[in-house]
């Protein structure tokens, strides 16, 4: 969907970079602008100075170590990745037409995901006090949207009549819990995993690898969108592909295996990441987000807008069994050899 915008709009902002627009439009959060010199992409943030210095270390890395699928920042004519305003922050890149046609999207990008994770590895000093934290804090706060959960559910069971959309969280509440128990269990099992190999890495994350934040140009796929980039765990970057694949009409368990083997063939996973990657799936935090939907209703959906968003999330949380069993296949393979 493009909105045509007012160009005299952004005429000053455009001026630091020696652009003068001849027609704008909007395309979803991003700007293209034309001008007599090329089209650019102009892309209005939220980010803070900090962020934005962030963002900028983040495209200086990527090209120091010769990443080649990203889209660069233009800086201005003097010499700022970013221009600031009173309220936003923007910064200027060169529009690439994306061919929204290509046939192996998801095979591409996680290729070059892969290829992002080897390039930016780095083995961490292992800290035994690091590793129960953090299974400290990401218990409990999985723990705490459990009891969240539990009491709505409380609530709701009072109830002569239940809505919709009360109805179908009713029905599969037990079957939520019991996830909720084997991510905690998969989680316990990286970290007992994690102490016996006194290992830790991390590398530079995406944040948001979806198709929405990727593009195929003359062949080629670039990732757009660092916003969210951060140094952790790959499978903070993997966890996210493969939760928005299962979201498409026509994912299949055979496609989730292609992907997770292209993947582990450019940039293996440890045995101790897998199960982190396995609890990170297995939690229905998607399907507790939709219940936080529907209470707040803070978008004035009807009501059967949020059952099927509901019924849409648990179909695709049901996906991961299939997945978490390609995930940990190899593993208990190699278990069964010792």
């Amino acid at each position: 969907m493009s909105e045509k915008i007012d160009s005299k709009k952004y005429s000053s902002l455009l001026f630091q970079y020696d652009l003068y627009p001849e027609r704008v439009i909007k395309k979803k959060n991003v700007l293209k602008v034309f001008t007599k010199n090329g089209t650019y992409a102009l892309k209005k943030t939220k980010l803070t100075r900090s962020q934005a210095e962030w963002l900028f270390h983040v495209h200086e890395r990527l090209a120091y170590i010769g990443y080649k699928y990203y889209i660069p920042l233009y800086r201005t004519k003097y010499g700022d990745p970013f221009v600031f305003d009173q309220y936003n922050t923007y910064y200027l890149m060169p529009w690439v037409e994306d061919d929204r046609h290509y046939a192996n999207r998801e095979a591409m990008m996680i290729s070059n995901l892969a290829a992002l994770h080897n390039q930016t590895v780095k083995e961490q000093e292992y800290s035994e006090e690091i590793i129960s934290n953090s299974y400290q804090q990401l218990t409990k706060r999985w723990e705490g949207r459990q009891l969240e959960m539990e009491r709505y559910i409380e609530s709701v069971e009072k109830r002569v009549y239940l809505s919709p959309f009360e109805q179908s969280f009713v029905t599969n509440f037990h079957r939520l819990m019991h996830m909720t128990d084997k991510a905690r269990n998969h989680l316990y099992q990286w970290q007992q995993k994690v102490k016996e190999k006194k290992r830790y890495r991390s590398v530079l994350c995406h944040g948001r690898v979806s198709p929405g934040h990727f593009i195929i140009h003359q062949g080629k796929g670039f990732f757009i969108n660092f916003d969210h980039a951060v140094l952790d765990t790959p499978v903070r970057d993997l966890a996210y592909f493969l939760r928005s694949s299962m979201r498409a009409a026509n994912w299949n368990e055979r496609k989730a295996k292609d992907w997770f083997t292209q993947y582990q063939e450019r940039f293996p996973l440890y045995e101790e990441e897998k199960s982190l990657l396995a609890s990170y799936l297995t939690y229905p935090e998607i399907v507790f987000n939709s219940v936080d939907l529907y209470r707040s209703n803070r978008q004035n959906w009807p009501q059967i807008k949020h059952v099927n968003y509901l019924v849409k999330r648990i179909e695709q949380i049901e996906k991961v069994h299939k997945v978490n069993e390609i995930i940990l296949a190899r593993d208990e393979e190699v278990n069964e050899e010792d």
